[in-house]
């Protein structure tokens, strides 16, 4: 973790918006467009609203120049909650994995139908259900971090995702921002009629949506997103993120900076993380230049998930690991590696054992799909690991010379044919490589 809980309305969403995701720009925002204002005027303003700062602090021990090209991750949490409901713990609605890679300047985000049959990992005995019930099963069991938390821990157990933070919200407070906001614009590619769509004191309303243009406030915007009878929750979900992604641009736009005080209120007790201010001051340093074009939003569905009925006859969903595993690789890695889709050959050159093995799994976990090991031929010890770029792959070069800290001189471009695009020969400097 990168600090303590704290309940900051507003941070972690900023966050989020800024680097790409676009759900409440508030904080990232006011960074971007006000970075001459002095800090201390800032902390002044912040502290009149009450929240709970300390907000510039790194946690204890933590170096933030060495955490700064570190890739983030965060599950977005949106709370199906009526007003009345505040002191009960609800499922989550929706979904979200979100994550943001400051090095490389690119982003994604990964919806998660609600209905997904999870196992979820509740005080050592695991048991499954549907994963939108483990945020519920965390706050009433008491687990550690609460609600958020063992949602984190069942998302990463099922899909197999390092899950740094979290960040929770309610419907409620998703409006307040918008409205915040000024209201968003959203191209509707059809149009909705749902005659069952839930109202706060449990009943059903009619919600219709006309195909085209047009600028929606909150309560419109929400019930947008929300919308499911008229087609799926696949649908739903890609609603979501278009949602997010128009909050994301109507908050870059200069005329937000007037708007920002009003902001700042609303936001105020709405949003529940465990980011700090400074991670989010960091990242929407980088947040205005990552392109739409390196943005990448995933819905899991198609043939990463099939229909099944439980023993107690429940409609779920389950997971195909596998052809998930294609999807979440896409969503860590960079949009121009997966264009030139190199195939990588880790060679150990070596005589640590296994070496290979590991970093080639590390790989794969970063997201390369083509990725083989072995030994090196000449069954020699190397002193420093190099990349030979047998047919242009230069982007994937680069990446792997970053990953693993090694100088570009050491990457050579091969005139020869070969099987791969690239071999990387681990030295004997890779002991110090991630595992």
């Amino acid at each position: 973790m990168l600090g303590k809980k704290v309940f900051l309305g507003g941070t972690a969403l900023g966050m989020l918006l800024v680097v790409a995701f676009g759900l409440v720009i508030a904080w990232g925002a006011f960074f971007f467009w006000s970075g001459s204002i002095p800090l201390g005027q800032v902390y002044t303003s912040l502290q009149g609203l009450r929240l709970p700062l300390p907000i510039f602090a790194p946690s204890e021990g933590q170096d933030r120049d060495s955490e700064a090209s570190r890739r983030v991750t965060v599950l977005l949490l949106g709370l199906d909650q009526r007003p009345q409901e505040k002191d009960i713990p609800s499922r989550s609605d929706t979904i979200i994995l979100a994550t943001v890679d400051p090095a490389n300047k690119t982003a994604g985000m990964l919806s998660i139908p609600r209905d997904l049959w999870a196992t979820i990992p509740l005080h050592g005995q695991a048991f499954q259900d549907r994963i939108n019930t483990a945020y519920v099963y965390g706050e009433i069991n008491r687990y550690p971090g609460g609600g958020p938390a063992l949602a984190r821990d069942t998302v990463t157990s099922t899909l197999g995702v390092n899950i740094q933070h979290y960040v929770v919200i309610d419907f409620q407070g998703l409006e307040k921002v918008i409205d915040a906001l000024g209201g968003i614009t959203i191209d509707v590619p059809k149009p909705l009629v749902d005659d069952r769509f839930p109202t706060y004191d449990y009943g059903y309303q009619r919600v219709t949506f006309a195909a085209g243009v047009q600028q929606m406030n909150g309560q419109t915007a929400v019930r947008y997103a929300r919308v499911r009878n008229p087609d799926s929750d696949f649908e739903r979900m890609k609603r979501q993120q278009q949602v997010l992604m128009a909050m994301r641009d109507k908050a870059l736009r200069i005329d937000v900076i007037p708007k920002l005080p009003q902001l700042f209120k609303e936001l105020a007790g709405t949003v529940k993380t465990d980011l700090v201010l400074a991670d989010i001051v960091r990242l929407a340093k980088i947040g205005k230049d990552i392109e739409i074009g390196n943005i990448t939003a995933l819905t899991l569905e198609g043939d990463a998930v099939t229909p099944y009925v439980t023993p107690g006859g429940a409609d779920v969903l389950l997971l195909r690991r596998e052809k998930a595993q294609e999807l979440v690789s896409q969503l860590f890695l960079d949009p121009r590696l997966r264009a030139e889709d190199a195939s990588v050959e880790v060679l150990n050159g070596t005589n640590q054992k296994g070496l290979a093995a590991r970093t080639a799994n590390y790989l794969m976990g970063k997201g390369l799909k083509h990725v083989t090991y072995g030994d090196a031929p000449d069954s020699q010890n190397h002193s420093n690991t190099v990349i030979l770029d047998y047919n242009g792959k230069s982007q994937t070069a680069r990446y792997l010379a970053r990953l693993f800290n090694i100088p570009t001189e050491r990457i050579k471009a091969q005139t020869d044919s070969h099987s791969v695009d690239i071999q990387l020969i681990l030295g004997e400097d890779a002991k110090s490589y991630p595992e």
